[in-house]
């Protein structure tokens, strides 16, 4: 499963979808799903929506596809495009970063963004951030007719050059890494919906809610346990954990203390004095 994330992740990273213009970031996972026999569909705002009936609460899982980048702001005469931000683009990173402009799968046209050199800059210039207004990115094309030619127009998207890293001990550099390890994630979730398992491992799912948000959580477990399939559910929350639990192993440094229904763990002397704290707190 992580292999299959990960590739999924690389694969996603290298599609170019700025704001506003995902179309194919969202054919790509459309394909995806497809591959595993999940039908999808698209609605007016773009959004791509898969859905598996079931019973008990509805829950909804999404996450963002787009990503940060620009659009062509001017078109000069020698050809060289002017750039507008499209989202939190930090003016310091800019200078010399290789860019597509996105005119189209297979149409795409390679730039970077101009740097003077070191060498010719001036004492002032050498440690100022040059606005994003005054950067420029050179594309090879020497007119603003060569530029129309190869489709690109006021408008057109522009983003980091897709690439992706992979660094030590697992971790994971690139651009869009964020919102597609969001994407590749999803992947995985509707592919074992869709196999309709008996068996699902929950690592913590309650991690990072509100207590409405975890009472959600909890129904919606519950609900999974409603229609047959069993949950192993890791949990550092002790009340979610009392409260839907059929069954409870407990573990303190990686050693069993105790197992059984809630009512015993919720009065074992090594439980609370591991996790509980005292047994009013659960009573």
């Amino acid at each position: 499963m992580k292999e299959r994330i990960k590739k999924n992740l690389f694969d996603l990273m290298l599609v170019p979808g700025l704001s506003g213009h995902e179309d194919r970031v969202r054919r790509a996972i459309a394909e995806r799903l497809q591959e595993t026999g999940i039908t999808s569909r698209s609605d007016c705002l773009g959004n791509l929506i898969a859905s598996f009936e079931g019973t008990g609460p509805s829950v909804m899982l999404f996450t963002h596809m787009d990503q940060l980048g620009f659009v062509v702001r001017k078109i000069e005469t020698n050809g060289l495009l002017r750039l507008e931000r499209l989202g939190g683009v930090p003016e310091r990173a800019l200078a010399s970063q290789q860019v597509l402009v996105c005119v189209g799968k297979g149409r795409d046209v390679p730039g970077i963004i101009a740097n003077k050199s070191h060498h010719a800059t001036t004492a002032d210039e050498k440690y100022r951030v040059v606005p994003c207004k005054e950067l420029y990115v050179d594309t090879g094309l020497t007119s603003a007719e060569e530029v129309a030619n190869a489709g690109i127009k006021i408008g057109t998207p522009v983003v980091y050059a897709p690439n992706f890293v992979e660094l030590a001990n697992g971790r994971i550099g690139g651009t869009s890494v964020d919102d597609r390890a969001g994407c590749a994630v999803l992947l995985e979730v509707a592919r074992a919906l869709a196999s309709e398992p008996r068996l699902l491992l929950l690592d913590e799912p309650a991690a990072g809610l509100n207590e409405v948000e975890t009472q959600k959580a909890a129904e919606m477990i519950m609900g999974l346990g409603e229609r047959g399939v069993t949950v192993i559910l890791v949990e550092h929350d002790m009340k979610i954990v009392m409260s839907i639990s059929d069954e409870i192993l407990v573990l303190n440094y990686g050693a069993k203390i105790a197992e059984g229904p809630p009512a015993s763990i919720r009065t074992d002397p090594g439980v609370i004095k591991a996790y509980l704290g005292d047994e009013e707190s659960y009573s």
